[in-house]
């Protein structure tokens, strides 16, 4: 952290606006995760008319689909609402069937406000089933045909978009709607033509809406700190190789002997990029099963015979001495975030004022480590400008203008600091009692939740910022782009001015801060993100799939926890078996795609 002030004063750090405008797909959609359940079923309803609201049944044939775009306007839409000042549905409210995933843990209803807000401002009543297991409902829903009008955070792979949207006809093309009810987004697509491409299909057709960030962002979601006031009290540089680093970890358990040094799990802010990067794998799977690079070549970090066991080892020392966690592949982020807001971990992979405002200026983020298997400092870029996963609707929908027009609404920068923050105090966007709402602290250039502030009951577990709780259980993955933009915005909404600027002991903006100064100059883009096979190739890649991540996965956990010796003779049986098992074929689907992705 020395320096860092001096460095701040000397220019503030920029990423175009543009990207402030597209976040809110992910960032809003987050809240939107309780509410009274009911059964999706195949289209909506306007209250008290099972017809659309002039009158005329719905034409959900492909030659309906493909004038949609000359054709009238729903008399129940507003098309001239930017989602915000006026409603989107005029007259009677219209129901709309949505499934959405559901978080192992849950907030409480009423601390989320925007299903009232859509259904009372917008007049958009959103009928919510939650579902538990998103891959298993997915399955049983696209197998069955019987599609509610919107799935929301799913996770629908391009798989299933290819098979069910492409093929299937399940899926609304959406981009025949995009122009005519979507300016928001219409205007970076403009901008931006490469974002729209992008999430095309091979048929020529974009199939669902999500996040959209620039690839060089330094909020993209792969970050690593280090536990800085650690350092300093044990007189320890920033550690620049992965050697430095496990050094670094060892005096950490040595000095606070009751702390987890690496802190982390499998499937819980799971901390194993930093060492993935070092080998030299260009990769955003801190697991290792997704498709990466390494030396310009496609390789997943598992099948790689050079190095993989180098790197096993290195997992078995964090374990033997027990600088990780011994509950590695069973602990959960509540414990995993209580390491950090009680000072007792060395590490985190995301901001850690998430976990403890407390404790936030304590933490810094290391350059990336090198190793003697890779002498250059890589990190991961964004893998893709655009997601389209996030926000998919029914072919069968009678109100596909509706869903893209509601779409919109999170492509507009007030929209995004209103879905964020919440509504502010005494605004036109009514609590609906479910929480006092945030005013603005002109000392502080921030917002303040007063009912937060004086929450002597705890209802809020901490949070300062209880509308955060829905992002913080799915996880977006969402970048700001130019943040302070995007505070601007919120500030907008209780017409003030924001003025705040980067500095080192800012609360808000640190966190970006370094790393854009100590990660973001290292990023390098890695295997695409948005990847369309044929169906065959889908299937086989699916089958090949289930059955390698499953081996590698099990086997891998056996050599770090020493169930498995590690020995050249037992590493050999376990690249002969990934192979047994279709490793090279599997590969081999991923390298031609990828030839043929360069060669554009």
């Amino acid at each position: 952290m020395v320096g860092m002030a001096s460095e701040i004063e000397k220019g503030r750090i920029t990423v175009k606006k543009i990207f402030t405008l597209v976040l809110a797909t992910m960032m809003c959609l987050l809240f939107i995760m309780t509410s009274c359940s009911s059964s999706p079923s195949v289209t909506g309803d306007q209250e008290n008319n099972n017809s659309t609201p002039n009158g005329n049944n719905p034409d959900t044939s492909k030659e309906g689909s493909e004038n949609a775009q000359n054709s009238d306007v729903p008399e129940y839409l507003n098309l001239e609402t930017d989602g915000l000042t006026a409603p989107i549905v005029k007259g009677d409210k219209i129901k709309i069937n949505v499934a959405i995933s559901k978080a192992p843990t849950q907030g409480e209803a009423k601390q989320i406000w925007l299903w009232e807000y859509f259904r009372q401002f917008h007049n958009i009543d959103a009928q919510v089933e939650q579902v538990p297991d998103s891959a298993e409902y997915r399955k049983l829903a696209f197998a069955s045909g019987d599609l509610p009008d919107l799935i929301l955070n799913m996770g629908v792979t391009n798989v299933e978009i290819m098979n069910y949207g492409v093929n299937g006809g399940l899926i609304l093309q959406a981009d025949k709607y995009i122009d005519k009810y979507m300016p928001n987004l219409s205007a970076i697509y403009a901008e931006h033509p490469e974002f729209r491409e992008e999430i095309t299909a091979p048929d020529g057709h974009i199939y669902g809406f999500g996040q959209i960030s620039d690839p060089k962002d330094e909020t993209r979601g792969s970050q690593y700190f280090i536990n800085c006031k650690w350092l300093e009290e044990l007189g320890m540089e920033m550690p620049k190789t992965l050697d430095e680093f496990i050094d670094t970890l060892r005096a950490f358990k040595k000095n606070y002997p009751d702390s987890v040094p690496f802190n982390g799990g499998y499937n819980a802010n799971n901390p194993c990029l930093a060492i993935l990067s070092a080998y030299g794998w260009i990769t955003q799977d801190p697991k290792g099963l997704s498709a990466s690079l390494r030396n310009g070549q496609v390789v997943f970090p598992y099948g790689d015979r050079e190095i993989y066991g180098e790197y096993l080892k290195t997992m078995n020392t964090l374990y033997e001495e027990e600088l990780m966690s011994h509950d590695f592949y069973t602990i959960e982020n509540i414990a995993v975030n209580a390491n950090v807001a009680s000072g007792n971990a060395g590490t985190y992979t995301t901001a850690p004022w998430t976990a403890n405002p407390d404790v936030y200026m304590d933490w810094d983020t290391p350059e990336p480590f090198t190793s003697k298997y890779n002498s250059e400092k890589i990190w991961p870029g964004r893998q893709g400008y655009v997601n389209n996963s996030f926000w998919i609707m029914s072919s069968q929908t009678k109100y596909p203008e509706l869903l893209c027009k509601w779409a919109d609404f999170w492509y507009n920068e007030q929209g995004m600091a209103l879905a964020h923050y919440g509504p502010p105090i005494g605004s036109k966007y009514d609590t609906y009692g479910l929480i006092e709402g945030w005013k603005w602290n002109e000392k502080t250039s921030w917002i303040e939740y007063p009912e937060v502030v004086n929450d002597k009951e705890n209802k809020y577990n901490g949070m300062e910022n209880p509308y955060r709780q829905q992002h913080i259980m799915i996880g977006t993955g969402v970048n700001f782009g130019d943040i302070r933009d995007f505070f601007g915005a919120t500030a907008a909404l209780v017409g003030v001015d924001y003025k705040r600027e980067w500095t080192a002991d800012s609360l808000d903006f640190r966190h970006y801060y370094t790393v854009a100064q100590h990660e973001k100059p290292y990023y390098i883009e890695p295997y695409p993100g948005n990847v369309f096979f044929t169906p065959e190739v889908n299937q086989r890649i699916t089958d090949l799939q289930s059955v390698i991540n499953a081996y590698v996965e099990t086997e891998s956990a056996k050599f770090i926890t020493g169930a498995r010796k590690l020995t050249e003779e037992e590493l050999k049986n376990y690249f002969d078996g990934l192979d047994k098992l279709g490793y090279q074929e599997y590969l081999k689907y991923y390298f031609d795609y990828y030839s043929e992705y360069k060669s554009k």
